[in-house]
């Protein structure tokens, strides 16, 4: 009769430590992707697009030049049909050159 109540348990357990280690893959791989975006800052515009590839949407604002990328969340399950979370990545050119790179989102 125990044996029956330790089943939910386990499986209760099982459960948290998977979703737990999804956060940690998510955390690791947002801070991978603010590393390699710090990375661009004072490169030139060129320099972003040849390691981002081209952008979705740019938009120009007082000399400043912006450079969209939206990409599905990671960790979207595709089962049922296109992503709803979108992770936009913005690059700010000024002058020729990143000034900043942020993610906003579903990142």
């Amino acid at each position: 009769m125990r044996s029956g109540f330790l089943w939910p348990v386990i499986l209760a357990l099982m459960a948290g430590s998977l979703a737990a280690c999804a956060d940690h893959a998510m955390q690791e791989a947002r801070a991978r992707r603010q590393a390699f975006l710090a990375g661009l800052v004072g490169r030139t515009e060129a320099d972003a697009i040849r390691a981002l590839g081209l952008p979705q949407q740019t938009y120009e604002v007082d000399g400043h030049r912006f450079l969209a990328y939206n990409q599905p969340a990671p960790f979207s399950d595709f089962s049922f049909g296109p992503p709803v979370a979108i992770c936009q990545t913005t690059v700010e050119i000024y002058q020729g050159k990143v000034q900043s790179a942020s993610m906003h989102g579903y990142c």
